[in-house]
C-alpha cells in the first residue's frame, strides 16, 4: 500500500498530462482547447475521474497563455481549499505566473518560493519561467 506521500499512478498521469498540455497552452494559446491534443488528453483524464479542480487549473492555464492573464489569476484564486495536497504544488506554479502577468510581483516571489518547497511539486523545468 503507498504512502499518503507517495504519488498513486493517477496522480503521476496527470501530472505528466498536464505539463503536456502546459506545452498546448503556451503553443495554440487560445486555440489549444480544439487545436491542442496534450490539453484535450489532459482535461478527458480530470473528467474520468471527475476532478473539477483539475479541470479548472487546465482551463486557468490556458487563460493565462492566451493573454487573459486577470481572468486565470481570478480562477486560480478561488482553488485555495480545493485542490488536493498532492497537486498544490501545480497550483502554486500557475498562480506564480499569473501573479507576474498581472504585475503583482511581490506576490509572484512569495508563490514562486511556496511552489519550490512544495514537497509535492515536481516540475521538468522547475517553474519554466
Amino acid at each position: 500500500m503507498e504512502s499518503s506521500s507517495t504519488p498513486s499512478n493517477e496522480d503521476r498521469d496527470f501530472i505528466s498530462l498536464f505539463w503536456e498540455a502546459q506545452n498546448d497552452h503556451r503553443l495554440f494559446k487560445e486555440d489549444a482547447h480544439t487545436k491542442g491534443e496534450a490539453h484535450k488528453a489532459a482535461l478527458a483524464y480530470a473528467l474520468k475521474f471527475d476532478w473539477k479542480w483539475a479541470e479548472t487549473l487546465l482551463i486557468a492555464s490556458n487563460l493565462i497563455y492566451s493573454n487573459k492573464d486577470q481572468e486565470g489569476f481570478d480562477l486560480l484564486s478561488q482553488l485555495d481549499f480545493i485542490v488536493p495536497p498532492q497537486f498544490q504544488g501545480l497550483k502554486y506554479y500557475l498562480l506564480a505566473i499569473a501573479s507576474v502577468y498581472v504585475n503583482k510581483l511581490d506576490e509572484a516571489i512569495d508563490i514562486s518560493l511556496k511552489c519550490i518547497a512544495d514537497p509535492s511539486f515536481d516540475s521538468p523545468t522547475m517553474l519554466g519561467i
